[in-house]
């Protein structure tokens, strides 16, 4: 197993010094030693070669007359090695003519320095050298890091976009198979109810994805609490560990004092899920997954997968396993949407990139440690703060607030798609409400306009033609400022939800809208009014 990610100062390459003067490479690792660099020589050709090989230098001083390969010869076989074309090569020559010069840039020189050599010269170009190419890879790593940022930054409004109007679809798909399923529930049809089931779970997995695309695009953020984290692994590992084969030995290493952070709770039950299912997989069905929770301070690290620097005070979890680790080129893409090394129908690439969107959305950073046949150590960081937490809801007291609260009130419903009106009317009907539906927001104001006391609530889509939902309610609300209205859309972000709430509109809903939830919010509403 790879070992848990350390912070280090990474050194320099070396240089590489390449002269068939042993006395010629004894002052040159003198002088370059003396000035703070480390050395590796060769006397000539094939063992430069075994040592570029070797430790990957960025700079080598290689002598441009020697037996058997000279340094024309061999620097252009350098460049032609894997990583050959990030090397540096002073030449050091005692020829003079204009041919032998052109010739040494020719072999991919970047500059040359004359025999007998001046050695204080020599310092200078070196640390010039070297600054350019460390200050060249810098500027390559800053123009990768842009272009994973604007790569990542369009395809998550694909996805939001994707998302938007899959769910339109998803809604009426998932609520006439819900009023599908009560229906053969009554006439005592076992057979297609078991058919209708199959489908609402189809229907229920495609809403998951959605929820993943919406979360990777942060067009979906969570509701942050302030969460005692041990507890909540202890409690999702208990339920996780049922999707383990019982092949797979599954350790804890939680710390007992564990600072609170602000996370939402389901999100952070998804990342847990995430990373001990892809471990689960990467283990092939034998082998030892541990669970590692920490505080720790003062860390300074690379985002793994935003790739900026972090810094501070973290509780960081970690899963790692036994697996068979991941290669450098599939973790260049491991957090990108939809990519997979699965074998079709076995992964949506989704995984990682929910990781991605939901840790970035709470402030928090991602860090993978891992090599091809040693496994691998995935650890997320989330920030401590101090955030005041909104108020946690407890179960009992969420099923208090359930039930049928429907009344004989009257409902204006209004959604362009003509299969939304049709399901959610026919779900307030089944529950003793009278309603007026309207797939035309023009025509919904005129219906409200031509006696503005006939309804007890509005519910209507925020993405309409004509007037939007929210102009639609601002209109209403106008004339009936205690009038209370629904609103539903295929994504709605903490910014607009807090903006919608300001504008006097009640309640909210992603679709596709779950029915309980809307039949409670409506009971509560209607019962306040």
């Amino acid at each position: 197993m790879a070992a848990p990610l350390e912070t280090e100062q990474l050194e320099r390459p070396p240089i590489l010094v390449v002269d068939d003067d042993p006395t010629q490479r004894i002052m040159f690792k003198q002088v370059l030693q003396k000035a703070g660099h480390t050395v590796v020589d060769a006397p000539g050709g094939k063992e430069a070669l075994e040592l570029f090989a070797q430790h990957k230098p960025l700079l080598a001083l290689v002598d441009a007359i020697m037996p058997e390969m000279d340094g024309f010869e061999l620097s252009e076989r350098l460049h032609s090695m894997e990583g050959g074309e990030e090397l540096t090569i002073l030449m050091a020559t005692s020829l003079s003519d204009d041919a032998d010069i052109n010739h040494a840039f020719k072999a991919g020189a970047a500059d040359f320095i004359s025999k007998p050599i001046n050695w204080t010269v020599l310092q200078g170009r070196v640390e010039h050298l070297l600054q350019s190419k460390l200050a060249e890879q810098q500027m390559r790593a800053a123009e990768q890091q842009m272009r994973q940022s604007q790569k990542m930054n369009a395809i998550g409004s694909l996805s939001s976009g994707i998302a938007h109007e899959f769910n339109n679809h998803l809604a009426s798909i998932m609520g006439y198979t819900e009023l599908l399923q009560e229906f053969l529930e009554q006439l005592g049809e076992e057979r297609p109810q078991k058919y209708a089931a199959e489908v609402y779970k189809s229907a229920e997995r495609a809403r998951d994805l959605v929820s993943q695309m919406q979360q990777f695009s942060q067009s979906k953020p969570g509701e942050l609490h302030q969460l005692e984290s041990k507890p909540l692994v202890k409690e999702s590992l208990k339920m996780l560990r049922s999707s383990l084969p019982s092949s797979i030995s599954l350790h804890q290493q939680l710390d007992d004092e564990l600072p609170p952070i602000m996370a939402d709770p389901v999100q952070f039950q998804q990342l847990l899920t995430n990373l001990l299912l892809n471990a689960r997989d990467a283990i092939e069905g034998k082998g030892q997954i541990t669970i590692r929770m920490q505080a720790v301070s003062h860390t300074s690290q690379s985002c793994s997968s935003c790739h900026n620097n972090f810094s501070g005070e973290f509780l960081q979890l970690q899963v790692s396993d036994s697996g068979h680790g991941i290669p450098p080129e599939v973790l260049e893409k491991a957090f990108e949407p939809y990519y997979s090394t699965k074998p079709v129908g076995r992964g949506t690439g989704m995984g990682l990139s929910v990781v991605h969107g939901i840790m970035h959305e709470m402030g928090g950073h991602i860090s993978v440690n891992s090599q091809s046949g040693e496994g691998a150590n995935i650890s997320l960081f989330f920030p401590i703060n101090k955030k005041e937490a909104k108020e946690s809801i407890t179960m009992e007291q969420h099923e208090q607030m359930t039930g049928n609260t429907a009344t004989a009130r009257k409902i204006l419903l209004v959604d362009d798609e003509v299969s939304i009106t049709g399901y959610l009317g026919e779900l307030l009907e089944m529950n003793d409400y009278e309603v007026t539906t309207s797939n035309d927001s023009q025509q919904a104001l005129s219906l409200f306009l031509a006696d503005p006391s006939a309804f007890d609530l509005v519910i209507t889509d925020m993405t309409l033609p004509g007037l939007t939902g929210v102009e639609l309610a601002t209109a209403m609300m106008q004339l009936r400022p205690e009038l209370p209205v629904v609103l539903c859309s295929g994504y709605i972000d903490e910014e607009t939800k807090q903006a919608l709430t300001e504008s006097g509109i009640r309640e909210s809903f992603n679709k596709p809208v779950d029915s309980r939830a809307l039949l409670e919010s409506v009971g509560k509403l209607l019962q306040a009014a």
